[in-house]
C-alpha cells in the first residue's frame, strides 16, 4: 500500500513540477523529452486514499478550475464516498489530522507560484506542519 501512495505523490509533484518550470520560464532541454501526465489518466487515484493515516493538507484556490477535484478527493477521504464515483469504502479511520483549506480569491497558479499578490497561506501551511509533524 505504501508503494501506490508514494507513486500517486510521485507523479502528482512530476506533473505539478514540470507546469511550474514551463509557467516559470525554466524548462531546459532537459525537460523538452516527450513525457507527460497522460499515463496516470486512466489510474483510480482515490480508491485507497481514505486509508491513509498520515496527515494530509488539501490546499486549492477558490476560483482554481482544478478546485472541484480537491473537494471531492478530501470527501471521498474523510468519508469514504464522493459524488460521481462508483465506489464506496470505509470512512477514513483517522480523521483529525486532514484538512481542505480553500483560499479565498487565489486561482489555480496563484498557490505556486505566489501569483505576485500573496495568496500563498504560509501561515496556515505552519500551523499545519507544527500540529501535524512529530518531533
Amino acid at each position: 500500500m505504501n508503494r501506490l501512495f508514494t507513486f500517486i505523490a510521485i507523479a502528482l509533484i512530476f506533473c505539478a513540477g514540470n507546469q511550474t518550470k514551463v509557467k516559470a520560464g525554466t524548462m531546459d532541454k532537459e525537460m523538452k523529452r516527450a513525457t507527460g501526465c497522460q499515463a496516470y489518466a486512466n489510474t483510480r487515484f482515490l480508491y485507497y486514499i481514505n486509508e491513509i493515516r498520515s496527515a494530509v493538507l488539501i490546499v486549492h484556490g477558490e476560483k482554481a478550475h482544478s478546485r472541484y477535484f480537491g473537494e471531492s478527493a478530501f470527501r471521498y477521504m474523510m468519508d469514504g464516498k464522493a459524488e460521481g464515483y462508483d465506489f464506496a469504502r470505509k470512512p477514513n479511520p483517522v480523521p483529525n489530522n486532514k484538512q481542505l483549506l480553500i483560499i479565498p480569491g487565489a486561482s489555480h497558479c496563484d498557490l505556486y507560484d505566489g501569483g505576485g499578490k500573496g495568496l500563498i497561506p504560509w501561515d496556515n501551511i505552519e500551523e499545519f506542519l507544527k500540529k501535524n509533524l512529530k518531533r
